[in-house]
Formats: structure tokens, sequence, C-alpha cells
């Protein structure tokens, strides 16, 4: 296929619109799909593009030259991959140029052709292209589930996951019904305010999110806003319950991290073990599997970004898979994090929120009622804001230091 770069087809710049090139890349992605299910073009879709890489432009009178090719077929025959190679060819020499590459990937419109597409075996290339798509699209879409980890990802998933997190954290639409759970007189004594919501509300009927608000503060004034976020990070065996241990496996470098941007979020990727009591009817987190483990893994992406000027920090996380780790995990942690922000006085103000997929709690649980299930989850966050509450921090030794030293 190919095409003439006319005036109309040029910006401002003198050169060729990506948008036009794009458009014709996606009418020669079309037509090969169309050819090898033996469909028309209005029969197919483009339901996700993925890496369009414009090496060069074109200009006015360029011939462009389109060359599709079908790499893989995904989904039993019901998602093709199309890559698309665009050069500019030289009318006088007859030379040319490459221009850009771009995968597409294309859908029958129709549920009367469900697998068009006859089988061809996925590339190591396109197989890997297949997993970050979906990557990408967990991320966009703030869903849960645990992605693959890749380099391609150090930048935007960090940052995704912390929108994610901020979404749930700020949703404060009126039409939401928050509602209180049940629990013991023992964790109703704690001075954490705790409330939960069916997932219905945003448009995801099989979760329901848990939300916990906590004032902590102690004598001298501690704890400071990077003394909270540094004991969420290395001291979680701490102040969870469940935690055994936690093993860094990958952290962002120094060249990632750009103090004053979006990009000093800081981030890493740790295997963490939770310590599951055998007589444990939900585990802490969302198991795969419907027997109970004494140790329990599950890899983690935990993002942070403090912000010195307004006081405040977020920390969030979700599950990936990574070479690393020793085990399969076997826990899926949906997008979850804290939101924490200095209060006048001294101590800091806690918001944590998480999203848990009540299928696969039902599933894990069994004879537990999903009334249970949410109080059982619930208190188990309580438990975490009264041990962050007696966790000893910096400011608050100084300031014990400092009364010893005085009284003697």
């Amino acid at each position: 296929m190919s095409e003439v770069v006319l005036p109309a087809h040029q910006n401002h710049m003198g050169h060729t619109f990506g948008g036009v090139v794009m458009s014709w890349m996606a009418k020669a992605a079309l037509t090969s799909a169309s050819r090898k299910a033996r469909l028309s073009t209005g029969d197919l879709r483009i339901v996700a593009v993925l890496r369009v890489n414009f090496a060069t432009g074109s200009d006015v009178s360029d011939h462009l030259i389109f060359r599709p090719r079908i790499n893989a077929v995904f989904d039993d025959g019901a998602t093709a991959e199309v890559e698309v190679t665009v050069t500019k060819r030289n009318i006088a020499t007859g030379n040319e140029v490459d221009i850009n590459t771009g995968y597409f990937y294309v859908h029958p419109i129709s549920k009367n052709h469900k697998r068009p597409f006859p089988a061809t075996e996925a590339t190591q290339g396109s197989a890997w292209r297949r997993r970050h798509l979906e990557a990408r699209r967990q991320l966009l879409t703030c869903t849960g589930g645990s992605i693959q980890w890749h380099s391609d990802l150090h930048e935007e998933a960090p940052l995704l996951t912390i929108l994610s997190t901020l979404r749930l954290i700020h949703h404060d639409n009126e039409s939401v019904r928050w509602r209180r759970p049940t629990y013991s007189s023992k964790d109703s004594a704690n001075a954490c305010s705790v409330e939960w919501t069916p997932g219905i509300y945003w448009g995801r009927p099989h979760t329901f999110l848990i939300r916990a608000k906590a004032i902590i503060s102690q004598k001298g004034g501690g704890p400071t806003v990077e003394e909270f976020i540094n004991a969420l990070r290395k001291r979680r065996p701490e102040w969870d319950h469940i935690c055994s241990a936690v093993t860094i496996l990958e952290e962002s470098s120094s060249t990632e991290t750009k103090e004053g941007t979006e990009s000093d979020v800081q981030w890493d990727v740790v295997e963490h073990i939770a310590r599951t009591p055998q007589k444990a009817r939900v585990l802490h987190c969302l198991c795969a599997c419907s027997s109970i483990e004494e140790l329990v893994p599950l890899c983690l992406l935990r993002a942070w970004r403090l912000d010195t000027t307004s006081g405040t920090a977020i920390y969030a996380s979700r599950s990936v898979r990574h070479d690393k780790t020793s085990r399969k995990a076997m826990v899926e942690v949906l997008p979850s994090g804290w939101f924490v922000r200095s209060v006048v006085g001294g101590g800091v103000a806690v918001s944590y929120v998480v999203e848990h997929d009540i299928q696969k709690l039902r599933n894990i649980t069994r004879v537990m009622s999903d009334e249970n299930i949410v109080s059982t989850m619930t208190s188990g966050v309580v438990k975490w804001m009264k041990r962050l509450s007696s966790l000893e921090y910096s400011t608050t030794l100084e300031h014990r230091n400092k009364r010893q030293e005085g009284s003697s």
C-alpha cells in the first residue's frame, strides 16, 4: 500500500501530520487482517495500538510505502497483531528511508466471527508485546491483577499506580454510600475511622473498597511525614502482624529520580512473605489458591512521592510478576496505598485505601458471609493503625532523650 503526501496533509512546520500517517497505518493493518481472516475491513476493528515510533518525518510529494505483516494471533484466533512498517521513497533516486513502525491489534466486530484468524505461532517479541499491552491497559484503567514487570515500565507503572491509589482515596462522589463495618469491642476502642463501600459505584461490581483514617501523633511531635513513609517501607514486619519478611528485588536509580518533577517518584519491587496462621480463614491479600499456607509469597511494586512544600506524601502498591522472585506469587494485591499529611502541632494524618475482589475472597472463605469478610478485612486495617501508632520514631526518641538529659 502506498500514499502520496499532499499539501493538505502537512502541518505548520511543513511536515506530514503524525495523525495522518497513523490513519494510513491503521488502514494498512485492517486491509492485511481482512485478507488473512477473509472478511471485509468493515467487519474488523482496531482495539489497541502499541509502540508507534516515529524515527523521522516526511514532507509534501513524498511517497509513503506501508508494509503490514501479521506477527501473531492471540485469544484462540480472535485477535491478530499486525506490524506496519512505513518508509518514504525518493521518486528521483528510488531510495527508501524508514519512517516508523507500529503494532496494531485487530479484532472482529460481530460476534458471528469469533475466531476469524488462522493459528499463527507467536514469536518471543510478539508475546512480550502482548504482555506489555495488557500491563499498560491494567495501569491506565486502574484495574487489578498482577502485571509483568519490565524495564519499559520503570516510569509509567509507578506513576500510574500512584494515580490509581489517589483516585480511590479522593473518591468522594455523593452517590457513594460509605458504610461502617462491625467490630469487636476491642477493635472499636481504637481511634481509627474505617468505612467500606461496594465497587459497583465506580463500575466494578465484583470489588469492595476499604478506607481508613487516623491521626498518629506522639509526645515530641512525631512522626514526620518522611518518618512515617520510611516506616511503611522499611519496618513492615513491625506493624504488619502477618508480614514475615520483605526483600528488595529492584529499585529506582538516582538517574530516574529528578527532584521537583513528576519523575521524582521513587519505587522498588519487593518480594513480600506473608505469615498466615493455619486457622486463618481470610488471607491478608487475595490468594489464588483455596488451601491456606503457612507462608504466602507475593511480589509488589511500591511507589512513593514526598512533597516537602505541601507536607504530604503518597505511598502506593500493586502486584507485579518479577523474574527475580524466589517463589511463584500466590497472592495478588489490587492497587492500594497511603496518603499522609503533616498536622499542626506534630504528627501525621493518615488515609489508607485498598480495593478487594469480593469474588476471590468468597472462593477462599467459602462459608463466610460477605459481611463477615468485610469485617475481617477491616479489622486487619485497624490493627495496622494501632501498631503504627505505637512504633517509636526518630522525633519521639529525640524528645525522650532530651527529657532524660534535662531530668538528670
